[in-house]
């Protein structure tokens, strides 16, 4: 859960998502290479970068975005960002409810691949994707540790830096 300032400047160090913001506030390709927008402005098909690794060697795939996605709009979660994901197909519905996780319009249909369909046609939707509530989630990490992202010791990250040490309500230190 993290929905302040202070922690979002933290995730901006520690992981990276499809897309970041250039010094203009305009999308630019980050962990995806490239993406396809359907005529109709509903689909979007992103082609991650070859070879990307989690902090801790293994693989980040498009898995990796779709497990993340659905976990922030499982309503077992109670992720407060939830509402920034709505814009999917089936989003809001699944947070609420009133449809499965796999009626959510993000599905990885390869390990490079990601296919993201929205309720409505977005023109923002490439600037939400550099929000921290679109970041990737190692499965595995989160299954593993339920408080994963609470010590320096299980936190895997993808970003720029590493998390090495984390006093609470002190300080924190990046590699």
């Amino acid at each position: 859960k993290s929905t302040t300032s202070p922690e979002a400047t933290v995730q901006l160090q520690l992981f990276d998502g499809l897309v970041r913001l250039n010094d203009e506030s305009e999308p630019e390709a980050a962990l995806a290479k490239s993406w396809d927008i359907s005529d109709d402005g509903r689909e979007y098909t992103f082609h991650l970068r070859p070879d990307l690794k989690w902090s801790n060697g293994e693989p980040l795939t498009a898995h990796d975005f779709e497990y993340a996605w659905k976990r922030v709009l499982d309503p077992e979660v109670h992720a407060d960002n939830a509402y920034m994901l709505y814009v999917l197909e089936n989003g809001e519905a699944f947070n609420t409810g009133k449809a499965a996780a796999e009626d959510v319009g993000v599905k990885a249909i390869d390990e490079d691949t990601l296919v993201v369909t929205l309720e409505n046609p977005t023109a923002y939707f490439l600037k939400l994707l550099a929000s921290h509530s679109y970041y990737p989630v190692s499965k595995k990490t989160v299954e593993a540790h339920e408080n994963w992202a609470a010590n320096a010791e299980t936190i895997v990250s993808n970003g720029p830096y590493r998390l090495l040490s984390w006093k609470h309500n002190g300080e924190m230190d990046f590699i």
